[in-house]
């Protein structure tokens, strides 16, 4: 069979689930469906009753979906710092939210912040040639001059002017900063005034929720500055609205060092249901095919393994749907993937353990349409060959009723309720 036919059988022209990361998914520039999932909700209740929080769960959890979710859903009520991979782009994003609000009331408020000196520190920035801000790594090998010393004596004096005139504002403080070359992108003396405008509390800052999603690549070096970076501005936006952070589980005990973040309630960041796995499948694949009357790829026997093998984590739930369907593409398989394509593909004859086993039996007796099943019945699919997985029917019954919070009745023999 030839791919094209192929093609024709599902309608993809291309793999939906070959992009699973939200920062790319958006570079990109393709419209991938989104769902407002139990992790939205839950984070847009946070946010309306000015909740400080930190949600921290798996990497590949949607911690960063779901933040650039509830920014939609919140508008102008937040700063949705979602997506950035260092920083330098979180500040930029801030530095960018001043400028662009150029108010009469915000201005007359910088004003009053440049007229007392609060930010003449920048004055570091014209000493010399060379950058002589302490906190900068490149400050001995700084050229931020691209113009000579004419230039950079003109950059000077234009500076002096600024800060010692009332007319000074946010707007011209951007355009000075913009005549300097593009290592003012990550410069700190950038990210200095930034932390100074904030805590000079303007009135269009104040009261905000700050959605503050911690990119898996942040922290991933064992030096400090990222950590104090982001604990310097966690402390500030707490002084000046409410903040919702996202992190792995591994960066927030990084960061709990810290007795700013230390003091900021944990909560474990919500997977998503079944239902909404099963939706982001159907959302993808229509979202990519041709005609939206195609048939879906997988079965249902073959969605619900994928989630359970997937324990509800988004990412690696989309990876293993492309798997195979790249298996099926090479195998020019011309009929939906089942369970047992799945688990083929995936190895999960070689891989299953306990729990993966116990929730693919399930999940097959509910394809089958049983409600009430005997745990004797269950026992003796896992011990059989497609599993091979040996449990006693006291431990099994003990982890469906505490696990699975599945309902049980003796009538007479032990049975267990898998479908509501």
């Amino acid at each position: 069979m030839s791919e094209e036919i192929w093609h024709s059988k599902f309608g993809l022209e291309e793999d939906p689930f070959g992009v699973y990361d939200y920062t790319i998914e958006e570079e990109r520039g393709e419209n991938y469906p989104r769902i407002k999932t139990l992790a939205v909700q839950k984070i847009v209740e946070l946010a309306k009753s000015r909740t400080n929080v930190i949600l921290a769960g798996k990497k590949g959890a949607g911690k960063t979906t779901a933040m650039a979710e509830t920014a939609k859903e919140l508008g102008e009520e937040c700063f949705g710092m979602i997506g950035f991979r260092t920083t330098a782009d979180i500040y930029n994003y801030l530095w960018d939210q001043i400028s662009d609000t150029e108010s009469e009331e915000e201005r007359k408020h910088l004003e009053m912040q440049f007229s007392c000196g609060k930010l003449r520190q920048a004055d570091l920035w014209f000493e010399e040639t060379n950058c002589r801000y302490w906190d900068c790594r490149k400050r001995d090998r700084c050229r931020w001059i691209t113009k000579g010393e004419e230039g950079h004596k003109a950059l000077k004096d234009k500076w002096k002017d600024e800060i010692k005139h009332t007319t000074v504002t946010k707007r011209k403080v951007k355009d000075i900063i913009w005549e300097i070359n593009y290592i003012t992108r990550s410069c700190p003396m950038k990210r200095l005034i930034v932390n100074e405008i904030l805590l000079s509390k303007p009135k269009f800052f104040m009261n905000k929720v700050y959605l503050l999603d911690i990119h898996d690549e942040f922290l991933t070096c064992q030096k400090r500055r990222d950590e104090y970076i982001i604990e310097k501005l966690v402390a500030i936006l707490q002084q000046i609205g409410n903040v919702i952070i996202t992190a792995t589980n591994e960066q927030y005990n990084r960061l709990k060092v810290s007795e700013n973040v230390a003091r900021i309630r944990k909560v474990n960041f919500p997977l998503p249901t079944q239902d909404e796995l099963k939706e982001i499948y159907v959302e993808r694949v229509r979202a990519f095919q041709q005609n939206k009357s195609e048939p879906l790829p997988f079965d249902d026997s073959a969605v619900q393994a994928l989630i359970i093998y997937s324990h509800n984590i988004p990412r690696h739930f989309i990876q293993n749907c492309s798997d195979v369907l790249f298996a099926m593409r090479e195998q020019r398989r011309d009929e939906p993937a089942d369970k047992d394509f799945v688990m083929k593909t995936l190895g999960f004859r070689t891989d299953m353990n306990e729990t993966d086993a116990i929730g693919l039996v399930l999940a097959k007796l509910q394809v089958e349409g049983r409600v009430w099943v005997k745990v004797k019945e269950i026992q003796n699919v896992l011990e059989g060959p497609e599993f091979g997985v040996v449990v006693s029917a006291r431990r099994l019954g003990r982890r469906l009723k505490n696990e699975w919070k599945l309902e049980h009745r003796m009538n007479p023999d032990s049975e267990y309720k898998i479908r509501p």
